[in-house]
């Protein structure tokens, strides 16, 4: 039978692994996955933000066109007609490109457009591809594809006022 001092060294021992392996994995990660996982968790913080829309603007139109296009193809999936093989198909293509087009006529006004429009491309990609298997079509995933990349949009913005405004720029 252990003593309650032997009890104490095994507890103090296992909080100490804890702390020391939380510390090394809270190391700095370096690369586009890293990247990603910050931009899904800022999706997900911009989602339970209520007040994220009032970072949207005139401009971003485009969004809510691309918005409309994609819950037209998850309606016509819905009554069939988008579930046909050919068809479908077509129609899944060619609304994903059309809300490409779209959502690069959004200013964001960031100097890293690039790593963000990437981050973009990946969650429209996932949306199509997720639409082009059967079965799972039915679930309106393009218009999730839409609305994450438009609050990852707004996400962008509401960090960028925040950094100019510990800048001292606005």
């Amino acid at each position: 039978m252990p003593t309650e001092e032997e009890i104490k060294n095994v507890i103090n021992l296992d909080e100490h692994r804890r702390r020391r392996g939380s510390e090394q994995s809270s190391s700095p990660k370096k690369g586009k996955a890293a990247q990603t996982v910050k931009d899904a968790v800022g999706i997900a913080k911009a989602v339970s933000d209520p007040f994220i829309l009032r970072f949207a603007r005139i401009g971003d139109w485009p969004y809510f066109v691309a918005w409309l296009l994609a819950l037209l193809k998850d309606l016509l999936d819905l009554i069939g007609v988008g579930s046909l093989p050919a068809i479908g198909t077509a129609i899944t293509i060619c609304v994903s490109i059309a809300v490409y087009l779209l959502s690069l006529l959004v200013d964001t006004g960031r100097a890293k457009m690039v790593t963000k429009t990437f981050t973009k491309v990946i969650i429209l990609l996932s949306g199509t591809t997720v639409e082009l298997l059967f079965g799972l079509n039915f679930v309106p995933w393009e218009t999730v594809a839409v609305s994450m990349m438009y609050l990852l949009t707004l996400q962008e913005r509401k960090t960028e006022k925040k950094k100019n405004k510990n800048n001292g720029e606005g």
